[in-house]
């Protein structure tokens, strides 16, 4: 029995001398030694991808220093190494300065992420940890890679085809992005274009460089929201004319991942209408009434101001206040006065102002005697 233990080493070590993988000793090999990567994932030519991946190994090994390998094969074999966590000079010369483990192989992670993808890395790929004490194992089965030739559906938009504009207001363009989920921690630049080709002389907004912005979008526009969530809201103060036509966005993580969000949004700007709302109250001669005139838009640019014009002999004081409802902004005003009888019939004006028009509602005051007698 000894001789034979003695005779399968001898057969083992003759392997590895011929170039097999080391193999541990029958005693490690336990239910311990378990990995946790998917069969099959897709990736974009040009972009980057992950090979998500986590291993367990027997507890004994937890404080051993140890090796992560990816090999670009289905067998073990030194030339189609394409990470190697402790000595790049062993990667294939295509993989260096390509691959990355996004993760700590200390915390049983071992996810690859290859930039800036090519056809030629499509195939089978799978991870083997090395151990100083001579404990190595090979995580199977493999992750099969495949670079189609059509763009990744990673890459999603969600804008509306036509938004219509107030001149002069301001006006949203919802937008929201995704992406491949390897570029989640990267910096990146978004940029809207107000035509429907990529061009630097068209910049309505860049987040990286303001100076890039088109001269007529100096200091106008802005996101609503934050790239890091997805948010790409457009918004444009101070709405002109010569605003209108087709917006899309673009995102920048660097010169090889990079997107245009399509279709473009097309863009109408119509004269200003909108009119602030005064809500009427009971008012009697004498007595403390609360007046309240509302604005609504569903843009968060520049606030609107609400203003009231009364009789010159009406004391009265305002407070403002602003609440939102879902994508509605409700602008509100209320004039807290005591009228007379003399001011029957005299006009109330509630007026909306945004930086460059605005409009007005009348109320016409009814004044009723208290208690039918004036005091």
């Amino acid at each position: 029995m000894v001789t034979g233990y003695i005779k399968i080493q001898l057969l083992l070590n003759a392997l590895s001398a011929l170039g097999s993988p080391p193999v541990q000793n029958a005693v490690g090999l336990t239910q311990e030694w378990k990995g946790d990567i998917p069969r099959e994932v897709t990736a974009q030519e040009g972009l980057c991808v992950q090979i998500p991946c986590h291993y367990t190994y027997p507890s004994h090994l937890a404080n051993q220093p140890r090796v992560g390998i990816w090999y670009n094969n289905e067998g073990w074999d030194v030339s189609s190494i394409a990470f190697h966590s402790e000595e790049h000079n062993h990667e294939l010369p295509r993989f260096r300065d390509r691959t990355q483990l996004s993760g700590d192989l200390k915390d049983g992670n071992c996810s690859l992420i290859i930039n800036n993808i090519t056809r030629g890395d499509a195939g089978p790929y799978y991870f083997r940890i090395e151990f100083d004490s001579g404990n190595n194992y090979n995580y199977h089965p493999v992750t099969q890679l495949h670079v189609p030739a059509e763009p990744s559906k990673e890459w999603k938009g969600d804008t509306p085809r036509e938004v219509t504009a107030q001149e002069g207001s301001c006006v949203q363009i919802p937008c929201q992005y995704s992406y491949p989920s390897c570029l989640g921690n990267q910096p990146r630049v978004g940029i809207w274009f107000n035509n429907e080709e990529n061009s630097l002389s068209s910049v309505a907004f860049h987040s990286g460089d303001h100076n890039q912005e088109a001269p007529q979008f100096h200091h106008r526009t802005r996101l609503f929201g934050d790239l890091k969530d997805g948010d790409c809201s457009l918004i444009i103060n101070s709405v002109r004319r010569g605003d209108a036509g087709s917006y899309y966005f673009r995102i920048e993580f660097d010169k090889k991942n990079s997107y245009n969000y399509h279709p473009v949004t097309r863009l109408h700007v119509s004269n200003f209408t909108d009119k602030p709302t005064i809500f009427p109250a009971e008012i009697i001669a004498g007595k403390r009434v609360n007046i309240s005139c509302t604005f609504n838009t569903t843009c968060n640019g520049t606030a609107p101001v609400l203003t009231w014009d009364t009789p010159t002999d009406v004391p009265g004081s305002v407070s403002n206040t602003v609440t939102q409802h879902g994508v509605t902004l409700t602008y509100t005003s209320v004039l807290t006065l005591i009228p007379s009888l003399k001011h029957h019939g005299h006009n109330l004006t509630c007026r909306v102002r945004s930086p460059s028009v605005s409009s007005e509602r009348i109320l016409v005051l009814s004044v009723q005697c208290k208690f039918g007698v004036e005091s």
